[in-house]
Formats: structure tokens, sequence, C-alpha cells
């Protein structure tokens, strides 16, 4: 069978491309895979031609297929970023949302309960001194706690306890003068007749207090020294026991003051707390009343130079 030259080109090229015979080299240019593997191998200029013609439509087909795959990848980024974007926003909006909700409820809240600035303030501002930041140590729980500590002296717990102890001890020393100073002056004369004594009173009829002219108002002769001699016995018992107690931490002392001294049986019972804490916040109470009222009594009368109970109130208590 024969052919022409053209015809058998044509059907060569078509074969060796369907063949795989022809490649892309690193330009783009359409080379025979026999001129790879065989440089010395020569084309004739007719067969270029046609390798060129076939191989310009397949590298523009191949840069078209790579620049839609580049596009796409591009594309897929894009929308994940889109994505990561709207997850964002979408928690961004609800962590508002949350936030708003919050803040009604709270408001809501602050409406219903209109105590809550009230114990906002307990728990920062002194009770007794509100302009006054409330002491670290003054939390309230100890019986007669009112924050009171402007000086800034109870800086911790333990010095708290110790102020405390000074504080029962002065406050129980205070309600027996706060009795026993007007009753005196009242009854010193009736029972020192009755006891054929001399009265201790002054000459105005006082109570001996320390003043400028004490020594010479007050006839200490007419004091027996056992007198002296018991209250100092008494006052060192009553301090040894307490101070034995409580550096001790002993298990009985709960409190400060706790020296078992109860004999009517007003304390409360364990099984009782808010009882036990209500009796020892009245005493710290009327102990504090009767401290300053101690102090009262002296500027009365030094001051007046008249007992507590002047004539006017005398014939009361004759």
């Amino acid at each position: 069978m024969k052919y022409t030259s053209s015809s058998s080109l044509a059907i060569i090229a078509y074969a060796a491309f369907a063949s795989n015979a022809y490649s892309v080299d690193a330009s783009g240019a359409f080379v025979s895979s026999s001129s790879v593997c065989t440089p010395n191998r020569t084309t004739s200029p007719s067969s270029s031609a046609s390798a060129s013609a076939l191989s310009s439509p397949l590298a523009a087909s191949i840069q078209y297929e790579e620049q839609v795959l580049e596009d796409l990848d591009t594309s897929i980024r894009l929308a994940e970023e889109a994505i990561r974007l709207g997850e964002e926003a979408i928690e961004s909006s609800n962590s508002v949302h949350q936030q708003r909700v919050d803040l009604e409820l709270n408001f809501k809240a602050d409406a219903a309960e209109p105590e809550n600035l009230k114990d906002l303030l307990r728990e920062t501002q002194s009770k007794a001194l509100p302009f006054l930041k409330r002491p670290q140590a003054l939390d309230g729980t100890m019986p007669g706690d009112v924050g009171f500590d402007p000086l800034g002296l109870a800086k911790n717990a333990k010095l708290l306890g110790i102020f405390r102890e000074a504080e029962v001890k002065h406050s129980r020393l205070a309600m027996l003068a706060a009795a026993g100073w007007p009753l005196s002056e009242l009854l010193d004369n009736k029972i020192a007749t009755l006891l054929n004594l001399t009265p201790a009173l002054d000459t105005m009829g006082r109570a001996p207090i320390p003043s400028s002219n004490w020594s010479a108002n007050v006839n200490f002769e007419s004091i027996p020294d056992i007198y002296w001699i018991g209250v100092a016995a008494l006052a060192s018992a009553v301090e040894l026991l307490g101070t034995e107690k409580w550096m001790g931490k002993e298990p009985d002392y709960k409190f400060a003051g706790c020296l078992g001294f109860d004999p009517l049986g007003f304390y409360p019972k364990d099984n009782d707390p808010q009882g036990q804490k209500r009796m020892q916040t009245a005493e710290i109470k009327h102990g504090r009343t009767a401290m300053m009222a101690v102090a009262g009594y002296y500027i009365q009368e030094h001051l007046t130079g008249l007992p507590l109970i002047g004539p006017a109130l005398s014939h009361f208590f004759s």
C-alpha cells in the first residue's frame, strides 16, 4: 500500500501523540520522546512543524487547567477564612448577649432586693463609723463587734483577742464600779454607824477619787488594811485564773472572759449558740456603757465638787 508524504506524516504524528511518543519540555514545547531518549537522532523539518502544531493547544489546555486549580484552591482558602471569621463573630455575639442577659438579671435582682446595698456596706464599711472602712479583723463574728477601731489597733486576730480580753475585764470592773460608786455614797454612813466604824467618804460626802486634794479630804485610816489586802488578793486570783485559761487554751475556755462563773445559771447551754452569743453581746454592751458611766462619774464630781447623789436627790434614798 502506498501513501503520500503528507498523509504519512499526519498518521505518524497522530500515532506518536496517542502512544505518548511526544512530551512537553520545560519551555512548554512539544518534544518527541524518541528524541529525548536518543538525543543524536534528528527530526525532519516537516515532522517538527507538525509536532509544534499539536503542542500549542495542549500546553494552553494544561496551563488553563493549572490556573483553574489554583483559583479553586484560593477560593477554598477564602471560604475557610470566611467560615472561621463567621464562627468568631457568632461566638462574640453570644458572649455579648450573655453579658446583657446577666446585667438584666442583676438589675432585676437589685431592684427586687433593695437590701443588697446595705449588705455591701455592711461588708466593707464600719457599722459604728460608716464613713470609715471596716477593719479586716473585725468581721462581725465576735459578739459586740460593730467595726469600731478608728486607731487601727487590732491589726490581726491575735491582737483582737488580746484587746477583747482587756475589754471584758475593764467592762466587768466598770459595771461593779457603776453600781458601787453611787451606792457607797448613799450607804457608807449608815453602814459605818451600824458597824460602829468611821465613814470612808470625804468631807463632802463623796467616794474617794484621785484629785488634787485627794489625800486631804479622804481619811485613809478609816479603811482597814484587810480591805486592801482582800481586794488585791481577789483581783490577783481572778487575773491569774483568766490568764492561765486564756494562755493555756483550755477546752472550756470558749470565749474571752469565760471563767465559768454563772451561779444563777443565766448563761444558755451549748445547744443554743444564738442565745450564748446574745448573752455575750449583752455583757459587752453593758460593760461599755458602764465604762462611759464611770468616766462620767469622775468628771462630774471633779468639776462640781459634789457627790453623785446631790441634796436634791438624797431624800429619795434616805
